[in-house]
C-alpha cells in the first residue's frame, strides 16, 4: 500500500509537470503570433445639426467680425488611423496596433448680406485658421492658401449660381443659390482638432474697398469714412 500510494502521488506530480510544460510550450508556439488590437472612441451619431431658422441676416459696412451660421451640412464622414508597434522581424508575431477614429464635414455657413468685397479672415473656435492679410507670416500665409483649396466663397451677388457640391448632395432642382447672401462651403473639414464636431466660426468681412482676387481687399473702406 504504501508503495501504490507513493506511485501515486508521484503519477500526479508528473502529470502537473506536463501540464505546466505544455502551457509554456503553447505560450511559446502560439503566444507569440498573438496581436492585441485596441481601438479608440467612436462615434455612434454621424448626424449633425446646427442650423438656426429664422436666425437674421446681418448687413455689413466696411469691415466687420461676425459670426456664421450653418445653413447646411453633410453627415459626419469617419476616418479610420492604425498605429502597429512590436512584433517579430518581418513583421511576424505579436506586437499591437492601435485604430483611432476621426471624422470630417461638408457644410456651408451664411455669413451675411452681399454682394461683398472679400472674407479676409477666418477663426474657428477664436482661433485665427485663414489670413492673407499684408501683416500675416509667411507660414500663416501658406497654411491659408492651403485650407483655401478646400474652401468656397460666395459673394452674395444677384447673379450667383448655386453650388456644385450642394448640387452633389441635395439635388440640382433642389439646391439654392443663396443670391444676395454671402456665404462659405467648407468641404471635407477635418474635424480631428475640433472635437470631432463643427466648431464656431468667426468671419472678418469687407464689405468694400479694393479686392485683389485673393481673397483679400487691401484698402478696406472705413465705417467712418461711410456714415
Amino acid at each position: 500500500p504504501m508503495i501504490a500510494s507513493s506511485m501515486g502521488v508521484t503519477s500526479t506530480l508528473a502529470l502537473q509537470i506536463a501540464g505546466i510544460a505544455g502551457g509554456l510550450i503553447d505560450q511559446q508556439v502560439f503566444g507569440l503570433n498573438k496581436r492585441t488590437e485596441q481601438y479608440g472612441p467612436r462615434m455612434n451619431d454621424l448626424q449633425i445639426s446646427g442650423s438656426s431658422y429664422g436666425s437674421p441676416i446681418p448687413r455689413v459696412w466696411g469691415t466687420y467680425r461676425l459670426p456664421g451660421n450653418i445653413i447646411w451640412s453633410s453627415d459626419l464622414a469617419e476616418h479610420t488611423r492604425t498605429t502597429s508597434s512590436g512584433g517579430g522581424k518581418g513583421g511576424g508575431g505579436g506586437g499591437s496596433s492601435y485604430t483611432e477614429y476621426w471624422y470630417s464635414a461638408s457644410f456651408a455657413l451664411a455669413v451675411c448680406q452681399g454682394p461683398i468685397a472679400a472674407i479676409s479672415k477666418i477663426w474657428a473656435d477664436n482661433k485665427l485658421i485663414y489670413n492673407l492679410s499684408d501683416n500675416a507670416s509667411a507660414a500663416t500665409k501658406e497654411a491659408s492658401i492651403a485650407l483655401s483649396s478646400s474652401i468656397t466663397g460666395f459673394l452674395g451677388t444677384s447673379d450667383q449660381p448655386p453650388s456644385s457640391l450642394l448640387q452633389s448632395h441635395i439635388g440640382v432642382s433642389r439646391t439654392p443659390a443663396y443670391r444676395n447672401v454671402a456665404y462659405v462651403i467648407f468641404n471635407d473639414f477635418n474635424l480631428e482638432n475640433w472635437g470631432n464636431r463643427i466648431p464656431s466660426f468667426n468671419f472678418e468681412v469687407i464689405q468694400n474697398g479694393e479686392y485683389t482676387g485673393t481673397g483679400y481687399a487691401s484698402a478696406p473702406i472705413a465705417v467712418s469714412a461711410i456714415i
